[in-house]
This record gives structure tokens, C-alpha cells and sequence, in this order.
């Protein structure tokens, strides 16, 4: 597992990234994995990514999925989120 920051300053946003080597998404699964109910476990709810990128929203922050390609061959999966910093307020 890979953890990064990066800030851009042209949109003015920080990404934070999360990937690991696996597997990475099934394609049917990487393009429904933020909607609700959407889950590969037999245990699972379906709600977790749905939660975060609800809470991404409401924040104005982006949520994105992607499987990492090398060579053309996946080679794992990628989390991002993406936020502006909050503004300091002068007191």
C-alpha cells in the first residue's frame, strides 16, 4: 500500500491518494463502487464508499476510483480524494 499527498496549484486542491499492487476494481464494480448497495463481500452493506463520497460532497471535495495500470495490465486499485484547504479566518 502507497499513501500520497499533492498539492496543485493550479486548481488550488491537495489530493490525497491511496493505492495498493492487487487486483484492483472489476470494471462492472469500478463503475458503480460510489453508489449505494454496491458491494463484493457477502457480508457487506454496500454503504462505505457511498457514505464517503457523501461526505465528500457536502465538504466540496471529490472522490475518485481507478485501477493503475502498468503496461497495460492492471496493477492495483487507487483512491483519491481531492479538497481545497479551508481559508484562514483572521480574528
Amino acid at each position: 500500500m502507497h499513501i500520497s499527498t499533492h498539492w496543485s496549484e493550479s486548481s488550488r486542491r491537495v489530493r490525497l491518494t491511496v493505492s495498493d499492487r492487487g487486483s484492483g476494481f472489476a470494471p462492472n464494480i469500478l463503475q458503480r463502487a460510489l453508489e449505494p448497495y454496491v458491494t463484493t463481500k457477502s457480508g457487506g452493506t454496500g454503504l462505505g464508499l457511498a457514505v464517503v463520497k457523501k461526505i465528500a460532497d457536502e465538504h466540496g471535495a471529490r472522490v475518485d476510483l481507478v485501477n493503475r495500470m502498468e503496461n497495460g495490465m492492471v496493477r492495483g486499485a487507487q483512491v483519491s480524494l481531492s479538497f481545497a484547504p479551508e481559508r484562514a479566518v483572521a480574528l
